[in-house]
This record gives structure tokens, sequence and C-alpha cells, in this order.
């Protein structure tokens, strides 16, 4: 392990094991402190002390939602690997862009709204003018996405007032150490075990993804894990 503090800091909180990877990546972010993933979070109760996240960021087809233009990129979409560890550029990765959504990251599944998924129990319809559901005013998506992450499903109708939202914000996490680690160590050193062994935890536990090639440069190491981060902490 290299000497700079960039490593060292991030290494001693691995080191230390008090944290570990939350194995439901959706399950992280739905969460109201506690999570053991979690090394810093801000508390939210939904009354005193909400926010609004929920309402702004909720499809409108679902009650009070408001369908903000924050909103997932078709870019951001196709960064999601395939779950055989392939990009979908990959002619090889088994990518159907008749059935672009399945066997993808698990990441994907947990961030992202897409055509015909589900949310708070209704299938969300972005691909096609409805009334209700559809690419025009009332769904709001220019895209054809939302955001899955952070959304409580949990929350009961009755209960999404503007800001009533009460999981907490997620400041820093394991997740992210380690992938801070993995990115200031192979700058130091080049990739090396304890690298790959950060990335690796982070694709596998998270992501459902098989470990990276065990032969990469420098470079390409430093490609993989600026990919890591792009999905991980998207």
């Amino acid at each position: 392990i290299a000497t700079d503090r960039y490593v060292i800091f991030p290494y001693k909180v691995i080191e230390g094991k008090a944290y570990s990877l939350e194995s439901d990546y959706n399950k992280l972010f739905q969460s109201y402190g506690g999570n053991n993933e979690v090394i810093f979070e801000v508390m939210f109760n939904g009354t005193n002390k909400g926010h609004a996240f929920d309402n702004l960021f909720l499809p409108p087809s679902i009650d009070n939602g408001w369908g903000s233009q924050t909103l997932p990129t078709q870019e951001m979409v196709d960064s999601y690997e395939m779950l055989n560890g392939r990009l979908i550029t990959d002619q090889q990765s088994g990518y159907d862009a008749q059935n672009p959504y399945i066997n993808r990251d698990k990441r994907f599944y947990a961030s992202i709204v897409y055509n015909g998924s589900t949310l708070k129990g209704k299938v969300i319809n972005t691909g096609y003018l409805q009334p209700d559901d559809g690419l025009n005013l009332n769904e709001r998506t220019i895209t054809g996405y939302y955001i899955r992450k952070f959304i409580d499903e949990t929350l009961p109708f009755s209960e999404l007032k503007f800001g009533g939202s009460r999981t907490s914000w997620k400041e820093l996490r394991l997740g992210e150490v380690l992938l801070n680690f993995a990115e200031a160590q192979n700058h130091v050193t080049g990739p090396n075990q304890a690298i790959y062994d950060a990335i690796n935890k982070v694709r596998e536990i998270h992501g459902g993804l098989p470990p990276l090639s065990n032969n990469l440069s420098q470079t390409d190491m430093l490609t993989r894990i600026m990919q890591e981060r792009k999905v991980e902490l998207a």
C-alpha cells in the first residue's frame, strides 16, 4: 500500500472493517439511517425535518409526482454493463437493442426508471404517447427515463406531501471509499492486488458483475475505475 495520504486515509477505513457493503443496492438508498455501508449521512424524519425528493422526481402519473427535469440520459443508461461484465458496445456482450433493459448491471435497475418498469406498484410507460404515461406534458420526461435511486417505494401515497420524504442523504459510504482507494493507489503504483480486490468487491456485491481482467495496464485500470465510479455513484 502506498504511503500517499490519499491512499492511506481510505485504506484505514477499509482495513478497520467497521463498515460493509450492502448486498441490496436499492435497499441502501431506501434506508433511514443505520445501514452498515454508510459512514456519514444526513437524517430526516419527514415532519419538522423532511425533504422533497419523492415529490420532485416521481413521474406525474404517480400521485403528487412532479417529474423534475433532472432526468437520466440515454448516455448514462448506455453506461451500465451487461451482467457478463461487457459494455453494450462490445459485440460479445449479448446486448439486444430490441430488448435493451435485460441482463444489465444490477445497479441499473436500482437507479433508473425505464419504459415498462414498475415503480410503487405502477407500470411506467415512457416510450409512447398515452394520456397519463407517455412522452408528453403529463409525464414530463424528455429523455424517456426517470430516477429511481433515492425514491422511497415504501412511502404511502397519502404521505407524499412536499417535504415529507425521510430517506437519509448518504454523504459518504464504503462503496465510494473503496473506489477512492483504488483510484489513488492506481495513480501511485499502477494496478496491484489491493486495487483489484477493492474494485471487484464493489462490482460483485453491488453490480452482480464478474471481476476485471487481471492484466490491465495503469491507464486501462484508470478507465475501468472511472467507469465504475460513474455507475456506482450516479
